[in-house]
């Protein structure tokens, strides 16, 4: 009885192998590119945030001494 060993359908399964981690771990890449992006637009908004509510105190703050000189000025008349 001879026995004949062929090392194609080895190849085959390494490469199926292959081929299944390298779509996990574009997957992974994909998954991480995501985060990053949305942790980017998070970041955006939130100084986007920031800016607006420092410009709506200072403005805000300005409103608050206008008054406060106008009614100075209605009681010292």
């Amino acid at each position: 009885m001879k026995f004949k060993f062929s090392l194609a359908p080895v190849l085959k399964v390494r490469e199926h192998q292959e081929k299944i981690q390298k779509q996990k771990l574009a997957e992974q890449v994909s998954k991480k590119q995501k985060i990053s992006d949305l942790q980017n637009e998070v970041q955006g908004k939130l100084k986007q945030f920031l800016n607006d509510s420092e410009e709506q105190t200072a403005a805000s703050i300005h409103l608050i001494r206008q008054r406060s000189m106008h009614l100075e000025q209605v009681h010292q008349n």
